[in-house]
């Protein structure tokens, strides 16, 4: 098993690290073992952590206790395993500007299907943080304004470039009670499922 520090800044005025920063670091972590072009990932947001964090790796399945996220990579018959906890002895000291305005103005909701699509052809936004936000956007113009919303499961059936010219889409397929389900789309080719779920504040 391998062991491997994360280390992060909180975005904005948030205080917790946001989701897309630790898919970020799972990649970055993913292609320095030389697991990269895989087939497969999938990633499941266990809790919220306002600490760095330690990532655990292993051919074979496995749970930390107090796990924050766990994800699981394919690339052919070759299976890799990861477990991300908080490392409460190391607090994040800083902090980066969080500006979402590119995606908000270059996204459009069509109510009739389900859908909102991000289309950007000088998109300079990374890719996943184009997927959590407008969902984000999506969500929180369906429901109560209190609710907030939260990728808890993703599931990619390709890697995804750090920046796609071809515009984004989700769509929802589903809803169980405070469970909504997406698949995700660049350009015409679905490359994703997503999950999400919300919580009243």
């Amino acid at each position: 098993m391998r062991e491997v520090n994360l280390e992060f800044s909180f975005k904005g005025d948030r205080k917790y690290v946001h989701g897309t920063d630790i898919f970020k670091q799972i990649i970055k972590t993913v292609d320095s073992l030389e697991f990269n072009n895989w087939d497969y990932l999938e990633l499941n947001i266990r809790k919220i952590s306002s600490y760095n964090m330690i990532c655990y790796i292993s051919d074979k399945k496995l749970k930390q206790n107090g796990e924050v996220i766990n994800f699981l990579v394919k690339k052919g018959e070759v299976q890799m395993y990861g477990s991300i906890v908080e490392n409460i002895n190391n607090e994040i000291k800083t902090r980066i500007e969080l500006d979402e305005t590119d995606i908000s103005s270059n996204c459009k909701i069509n109510d009739n299907e389900d859908s909102i699509t991000y289309n950007n052809p000088l998109n300079t936004v990374h890719s996943i943080d184009i997927i959590t936000s407008i969902c984000k956007i999506y969500l929180e113009s369906q429901s109560n304004s209190s609710d907030k919303w939260f990728f808890r499961t993703l599931k990619l059936f390709r890697s995804i470039d750090e920046i796609e010219s071809k515009k984004i889409r989700l769509k929802k397929t589903s809803q169980k009670l405070n469970i909504q389900a997406f698949d995700i789309f660049i350009g015409d080719e679905m490359i994703a499922q997503g999950y999400a779920a919300s919580i009243s504040m």
